[in-house]
């Protein structure tokens, strides 16, 4: 209970953000233009709650169309605060070996249904997925392929 009380001042209270976070997507696609930004929320009984969302930055994107690896590599990362959740990324790397972040979700749990939401994304920009070989890495394929 203390540990919860420490979080919630050092975090903020998490649900007030939440409630804002689609006026955040607006401000970032203002910025971002040709940016796709994708919010998925969830009902239950008369309440809306947060289920997902997703940012795919284009000019990473372009970057990738370019000159970077035909490779993706996904990976999930937990949250270890108060509203808990998973950041989900998509990445890539450029000619020097940097990796570059292409896509990114903060959903509620990594299963199936959460990476084909995020990995989608990817199909949604004109050559992104294109007839060239394309590698895609994850250390939770053989779990999540073996649950069609």
């Amino acid at each position: 209970m203390a540990k919860k009380g420490i979080l919630k001042i050092t975090d903020g209270d998490y649900t007030k953000s939440y409630a804002k976070l689609h006026d955040y997507a607006n401000v970032f696609h203002m910025k971002n233009k040709r940016a796709v930004v994708k919010i998925q929320y969830k009902t239950h009984v008369v309440e809306t709650y947060f289920k997902r969302i997703s940012i795919n930055f284009d000019t990473l994107r372009n970057g990738f169309i370019s000159g970077c690896r035909r490779f993706i590599g996904v990976e999930g990362y937990h949250f270890k605060t108060l509203s808990n959740g998973i950041l989900l990324t998509n990445v890539t790397f450029d000619a020097n070996n940097d990796i570059i972040p292409l896509a990114v979700c903060v959903c509620e749990v990594q299963c199936k249904d959460s990476w084909k939401w995020l990995l989608e994304l990817l199909k949604e920009h004109p050559g992104m997925l294109n007839d060239m070989a394309l590698t895609i890495m994850s250390d939770k394929w053989k779990r999540f392929n073996s649950s069609n």
